[in-house]
């Protein structure tokens, strides 16, 4: 995976329109050493502490979501039949899940990147458009998401706020507990001593959590970056 050091908003912006097409994908990470691992696959180390392999993980994964469907019932307008949106559901409430994260927005990566102040270098892991196919392309929607047999493309309908904010996209992993990479992904690597001022200048173009987070949560979020600093 080629590398690419940002040293400024300005080299960034110039990655982003110089290499990248439209409807490229973009994942902020706030350490640079995050594998692309979906939250599932990373309990598998606790999983093998403990005398447990990765088919235990798999099947509590599988349970996890039937119980998450049947619990969350009660608090829907209508009961969620479609195991995609489901699972969708569900990694937008917490739990693990095979999906990975990303944006069509460069910004919004960006800003997950740097909102935080960890003593560590962070990253955009940025990906060319059609590199991963759209479930709806390859004719796999009628499939389980627990049953794909390759990393996928799922473009989520916009049933949240956050989703349609965020300009979100998710990919369905294979081989969750797997780090995963593809042809021509690139690794923008941002410094630490980059991230305040990345963070101010991401708020100077809209970009806060008071957008990508509506509600009260992003607008208490956005009120404390202003006034006392700090994540974004």
């Amino acid at each position: 995976m080629i590398e690419i050091k940002i040293e400024s908003f300005e080299s960034y912006h110039r990655e982003v329109v110089l290499k990248f097409s439209l409807g490229a994908l973009y994942r902020g990470v706030t350490n640079k050493n995050h594998e692309l691992i979906p939250s599932v696959g990373r309990y598998l180390p606790d999983y093998q502490k403990n005398g447990r392999d990765k088919s235990k993980l798999l099947n509590h994964e599988r349970f996890a979501l039937e119980i998450f469907e049947k619990d969350s019932a009660g608090f829907l307008p209508s009961k969620v039949s479609d195991p995609w949106e489901l699972i969708v559901l569900a990694q937008h409430h917490g739990l693990p899940t095979r999906l990975l994260d990303w944006t069509h927005n460069p910004l919004v990566a960006l800003f997950f990147a740097v909102q935080s102040n960890d003593d560590t270098d962070a990253a955009v892991y940025a990906l060319e458009a059609g590199v991963v196919l759209d479930v709806m392309d390859t004719g796999e929607l009628g499939k389980h998401p627990l049953e794909l047999q390759e990393t996928r493309q799922l473009v989520p309908n916009s049933s949240s706020p956050r989703i349609s904010a965020q300009s979100s996209v998710f990919t369905v992993h294979a081989q969750p507990t797997d780090p995963w990479t593809a042809s021509g992904m690139k690794k923008l690597t941002i410094p630490k001593e980059q991230k305040m001022q990345l963070r101010a200048v991401l708020y100077k173009y809209g970009v806060s959590s008071k957008k990508l987070f509506p509600g009260l949560d992003g607008i208490g979020r956005t009120v404390r970056y202003l006034k006392f600093g700090g994540q974004a």
